[in-house]
């Protein structure tokens, strides 16, 4: 502006040897511009005219460039001529004194400013201590406190839904892990079989008599004949027409849903503790070899999926084939080798019956390793299974478990029961018995 150009032309610069000549009466750009000696990136304060009449004529305003960053200040900090003086001073910068022909105001302006700038110095310094001294301890703990982490609620024990949500939507179908998902899970256990004709598939029993409208074994079946049976009428008729979903169905909808998956691949015998068969331990390896390759060729992600198996054989299968997958033991008791049996093929958890191991035992193995138990549907035994020190437990009735948690632990909040249907899904809305 002229007024610079004015001041500039009349005004004493610090330490620069050859002052530009500047006109009042040209409004071209001077060719070069004022520099205090020891730092090129100030203009000297006394270079700046002062309006008269202006409520900020007492004091003048500076402009930082690359210090402003070091020192950590704003611009607004350095508001008056004083501070600025101070804060220069400390970092050997020469300021030229104010001319006033009134010594005495002059004098009271400068003690006034002193003081302000002395408190404004304080302050500055000590939101620098704060900031340093933070940055370094989140540095040191990794921790980071994002919106996300201040808002996200303190998540309640893990409880994965058994079969996805059985108790409200026929078990092992899509439209049961819908109904998980909206009951609040975030984790759902379903289980894996192979057709006839080798195909992965979502069945819990050997045979299909009791969840679907065919009869005999399943892996008599091809596919096709699967697909057709109807999987929901013997549930509720609302669910009829419900098909028997496939493994990469299952797989893609809990991407959809953003829900971690247990897939438990099948034992072949009819009880968990029976010795299989070489037939039937030939049958447990197909499989799990078949839901191996298909995890490979749908490019599921490794850290929304943990496999489980009652068969030792699945478990060896998964740990050669699909070694970076967590991998779940599971047990009717506990045998005796189960120990070595979880270390030599790197189990992140044991699962269990907790009808079959006592409590005193329960919180032992607990301290050692992750342990989940199965199935638990009423929220008291939950809430001791979790004072032993269980990670979580599979339930039929995750909504009834959670909510119990929650009255029982004095919890302010209300679990939403009522299931709404969603975009892609063919299940109408579920009632709950006593829920609205």
């Amino acid at each position: 502006s002229s007024c610079m150009r004015k001041a500039l032309s009349k005004r004493r610069i610090v330490n620069c040897a050859n002052p530009p000549a500047l006109s009042s009466s040209t409004s071209a750009p001077p060719t070069s511009y004022p520099r205090v000696e020891s730092s090129p990136c100030f203009i000297s304060p006394s270079a700046f005219p002062l309006a008269p009449h202006s409520t900020s004529s007492r004091f003048s305003r500076l402009r930082f460039v690359s210090q402003k960053a070091l020192l950590g200040l704003s611009e607004k900090s350095c508001s008056t001529q004083a501070s600025c003086t101070n804060l220069f001073s400390r970092t050997n910068l020469q300021v030229s004194p104010r001319n006033s022909s009134h010594p005495q105001a002059r004098n009271s302006r400068s003690n006034r400013s002193q003081r302000l700038a002395t408190s404004e110095a304080k302050r500055v310094f000590c939101l620098f201590l704060v900031a340093v001294f933070s940055r370094s301890f989140v540095a040191a703990s990794g921790f980071v406190m994002s919106s996300s982490n201040l808002q996200k609620p303190l998540p309640l024990p893990s409880i994965i839904g058994h079969r996805g949500a059985k108790s409200v939507a026929p078990e092992n179908t899509l439209a049961s892990i819908h109904a998980a998902k909206r009951l609040g899970c975030t984790f759902v256990e379903v289980d894996v079989m192979l057709s006839n004709d080798k195909v992965a598939c979502i069945h819990h029993d050997n045979t299909l008599d009791r969840c679907t409208n065919g009869r005999g074994f399943l892996w008599d079946q091809d596919i096709e004949a699967l697909r057709a049976l109807d999987a929901g009428s013997w549930f509720d008729k609302e669910f009829a027409g419900e098909k028997l979903p496939l493994l990469s169905e299952v797989i893609q909808i809990c991407k959809d849903l953003n829900i971690g998956l247990n897939l438990e691949i099948k034992h072949a015998t009819d009880k968990a503790t029976d010795v299989p068969t070489p037939e039937e331990r030939e049958r447990e390896i197909e499989l799990a070899e078949k839901v191996c390759a298909d995890i490979v060729e749908l490019d599921a992600a490794a850290s929304s999926i943990v496999f489980s198996s009652f068969s030792r054989d699945a478990i060896r299968v998964l740990y050669e084939k699909l070694p970076h997958f967590k991998r779940s033991f599971l047990v009717e008791g506990l045998p005796e080798d189960w120990e070595d049996f979880v270390a030599q093929y790197e189990c992140v958890s044991l699962n269990f019956n907790h009808k079959e191991v006592p409590n005193q035992k329960i919180a032992e193995i607990s301290t050692r390793l992750p342990t989940y138990c199965y199935t638990v549907n009423e929220p008291e035994r939950a809430r001791e299974l979790f004072a032993l020190g269980v990670k979580g437990v599979f339930s039929d009735r995750p909504h009834i478990v959670r909510e119990g948690l929650l009255i029982i632990d004095n919890v302010q909040e209300k679990v939403d029961t009522t299931v709404q249907s969603l975009p892609s899904s063919n299940m109408p809305p579920l009632r709950v018995a006593g829920y609205a």
